[in-house]
């Protein structure tokens, strides 16, 4: 896919940060490597996100190992998670490679130095690992070694909150990952968008929408609850075009995938994140996008209101970007978000503002859709390899796979051609 040519392109440099590393420590001792990665805990600032009944702890681990290939970054296009943190990740990577059980010691203490030795857990215990499936970020020993052996916790908590890959999702994980709780575990799976040519040819996810239905299928036989993490806004993508995949998404998770919860995170374009090359590239979401999504929450999908939380670090940070009034018409929106999130509920929310907004017309056709998406793509690749030409042809041919099956869409019978 395109896609992964243009964000591997992105994290150029981060990448041979990263390998240049990789080699250097592959020479030094397993005990040296390990008291390198304890300096690097060290010295990040990283803290609990706690509220009165729910705590979330970042853990250092290797990485998303979507992101961080072989021979190249390309993780998802909108994400820069751990962007800055290179030389570290390979540290643990080296570490996870030469000696598994000193590589559990590293991840437990990434906890411990932030919560202690057998801490007392909050009602809701949530561990923020990229996938906490995937052997090669969260290997069985580190899983003994917190919760087995010794655990971390003075005692076991109620309700625990994880996240994973669908494609990692299997009965095995979820049944052990089960057992950690007392109550219930909630697993989190990144859908991000409802459309899968989108989320793969656009958001470099490489998720399938049968892997994500299989994932809460196995989830929810085994007695785990399942949370969807989306987008509202597509990178590059005008404001009527995200929200008409926006009211798609929600639709596709509580209609076909059947999600028990869902978790929103508003687009923020950080950098070596695809949107800070997009023409026209905004920080963040509009306002009026915003407004025009909690509309369509309240009116189409009151009865799935309940199951609907907004993520509060991108709401909080959406808000840097906004002027005075904007705040204010934020502030009308929605009150009650805390650091950890507020379930979407009535009261939130004043239903005057939402019903009185500037109304975005999402009736669009398909050849309308990806012509947008192409001419978008065409400025990118001359932006970023100062050309277009095989890369934007290859494009053209993936974009013939954009199919909307959306009832705001009008079909078109046009039929995208192979030129610029």
């Amino acid at each position: 896919m395109v896609i992964q040519q243009v964000v591997k392109k992105l994290w150029e440099t981060q990448f041979l940060d990263y390998r240049e590393e990789l080699n250097k420590v592959e020479k030094i001792t397993v005990q040296e490597l390990y008291d390198l990665c304890i300096e690097d805990i060290n010295r990040l600032s990283e803290k609990v996100y706690k509220t009165r009944h729910h705590a979330l702890t970042i853990l250092e681990t290797t990485g998303c190992q979507h992101q961080i290939r072989n021979n190249c970054i390309s993780g998802c296009s909108f994400c820069n998670w751990d962007s800055d943190r290179m030389v570290s990740l390979a540290r643990l990577k080296q570490l996870r490679e030469k000696d598994v059980e000193k590589y559990a010691q590293v991840v437990r203490y990434s906890f411990t130095k932030i919560r202690g030795e057998q801490c007392n857990p909050s009602v809701v215990e949530q561990l923020s690992v990229h996938d906490i499936f995937d052997e090669r970020q969260f290997p069985e020993e580190v899983f003994d070694n917190m919760f087995i052996k010794d655990s971390v916790y003075s005692r076991k908590p109620d309700v625990g909150i994880i996240s994973a890959r669908a494609d990692n999702v299997s009965e095995e994980n979820v049944v052990k990952w089960k057992k950690a709780f007392r109550l219930s575990l909630t697993i989190g799976i990144g859908v991000e968008c409802g459309n899968e040519w989108v989320r793969n040819h656009w958001l470099n996810k490489n998720v399938y929408n049968d892997q994500i239905e299989h994932a809460v299928d196995v989830i929810k036989a085994n007695g785990a609850k399942s949370c969807a993490n989306i987008i509202l806004g597509i990178p590059g993508v005008e404001d009527r075009y995200s929200l008409m995949f926006f009211v798609d998404t929600l639709t596709y998770v509580f209609n076909v995938a059947q999600f028990d919860y869902v978790l929103i995170s508003p687009l923020i374009n950080k950098k070596y994140t695809f949107g800070t090359v997009l023409p026209g590239g905004e920080s963040t979401i509009s306002l009026e996008l915003l407004e025009n999504a909690l509309y369509f929450i309240y009116n189409k999908f009151s009865d799935h209101i309940g199951k609907i939380t907004f993520s509060p670090d991108n709401f909080d940070m959406m808000q840097q970007y906004f002027d005075k009034d904007q705040k204010e018409r934020y502030s009308r929106l929605i009150s009650g978000i805390n650091n950890m999130g507020t379930v979407f509920a009535e009261n939130g929310m004043e239903r005057s503002v939402i019903e009185n907004t500037n109304k975005l017309d999402i009736s669009v056709n398909q050849y309308e859709i990806r012509e947008h998406f192409a001419t978008q793509m065409k400025e990118v690749l001359f932006r970023i390899f100062g050309k277009t030409d095989s890369h934007y042809f290859q494009f053209r041919q993936e974009i013939k796979e954009l199919h909307w099956k959306g009832e705001s869409v009008n079909e078109s019978k046009r039929c995208i051609d192979n030129g610029a």
